[in-house]
């Protein structure tokens, strides 16, 4: 399954190399044309905005704040007179400089990270991190009893996950499934999805995913290796089917499959 998406970088960072790059953190009220203005304030000077984050306070009439990333190689403009400029602009409440660190601009006046509209604090941990783990898993544990407590980790986060997404939606219709499978996207787990059927009477669901984190880092083995998703899977579904569910993963990109595809029903309907 096709989609257009395109890659974004999480640490919100820059090498400076030998340009004149510089941070500037920008606290403004939340109205409309602000960054446009900003635009215009850097446009006329011949600066180039290379990034910019926006969060924005979670109530009707809040500030927003902004880490702006900005290359002054081609303008006549210091650090000093930029901020000046937009320090004029009547919505700006105020502006900081963040100076380059080891040659980086690191965006680090935002924290915590949050997701669900500040409901839930997020930690971002890199693929580097999470092979480190599923590698000493193994080797601490051995390769069985780590898959068992992979999947128990993805069974009570799944529980977890449900609670939320329903405190959110307010909804057990199948919107709430694909809620989760789509934020899923947006928070790097997988590049797409397909819930090929769905039967909250039968308790049953088939759902394929694209680039599978879990399997992807594992590569080419010749098994199905989602452990954690799969345990998540069938977590969630024992909330949302009211009823404790198993998943099976039927294809999988690490046996050379195209995607993921599992398959969650009730325990019940597995035994004869």
């Amino acid at each position: 399954m096709i989609r257009t998406s395109f890659p974004l970088d999480l640490l919100r960072s820059v090498n400076v190399l030998d340009r004149k790059i510089y941070g500037f953190s920008i606290v403004a009220k939340n109205v409309p044309g602000v960054l446009a203005s900003i635009g215009k304030a850097c446009a006329d000077v011949s600066i180039n905005i290379i990034n910019v984050v926006i969060s924005t306070e979670q109530v009707v009439g809040g500030n927003a704040h902004l880490f702006l990333i900005a290359d002054l190689t081609d303008s006549t403009f210091s650090p000093e007179d930029l901020k000046n400029e937009l320090s004029k602009i009547s919505s700006i409440i105020s502006v900081n400089i963040v100076e380059p660190f080891v040659n980086f601009i690191i965006d680090d006046t935002h924290f915590p990270l949050t997701l669900y509209n500040g409901r839930s604090r997020a930690i971002v941990i890199g693929e580097a991190i999470m092979r480190g783990f599923l590698y000493g898993l193994n080797v601490q544990l051995g390769e069985e009893v780590s898959y068992i407590a992979l999947w128990h980790m993805g069974y009570s986060s799944g529980k977890e996950m449900w609670d939320l997404y329903y405190e959110w939606l307010k909804t057990i219709v199948k919107n709430l499934v694909e809620l989760m499978l789509k934020t899923a996207i947006a928070l790097g787990w997988w590049s797409n999805y397909e819930v090929v059927e769905y039967s909250p009477v039968n308790k049953y669901a088939k759902i394929r995913i694209w680039d599978n984190w879990e399997c992807q880092l594992r590569g080419i083995s010749g098994r199905a290796e989602s452990h954690f998703i799969r345990g998540m899977l069938a977590g969630f579904f024992t909330k949302h089917f009211n009823t404790e569910c198993q998943a099976f993963e039927t294809k999988c990109i690490s046996k050379g499959d195209e995607y993921c595809e599992f398959e969650i029903e009730s325990k019940s309907s597995l035994i004869t």
